[in-house]
């Protein structure tokens, strides 16, 4: 349990740094927002993009963290190489 909080906040201040540096994105990132992808506007507030990422990555941890329990520790290791490779890939 420890080792897990210790990881969760990592992950959170991961995320907050993540939120941050998106908010400051270039003169054209924010005119593309502005004029085309509207639905990316969360990302100009450092905190909401900041959220997101946090909401994102807790989602994975929980999903590696039940297929952890319910497979033996052989699968469960290709499920977490699997999804490395899925996120790089």
């Amino acid at each position: 349990m420890k080792r897990t909080l210790r990881f969760l906040a990592l992950l959170l201040v991961l995320s907050a740094m993540s939120g941050y540096l998106m908010s400051q994105m270039s003169w054209i990132g924010r005119i593309g927002i502005n004029l085309l992808h509207k639905e990316y506007m969360f990302l100009q507030v450092w905190w909401q993009g900041a959220l997101v990422v946090y909401t994102v990555l807790l989602v994975l941890f929980v999903i590696q963290a039940i297929l952890h329990k319910i497979l033996n520790n052989v699968v469960a290791k290709l499920f977490h190489f699997l999804f490395l490779l899925a996120c790089f890939g």
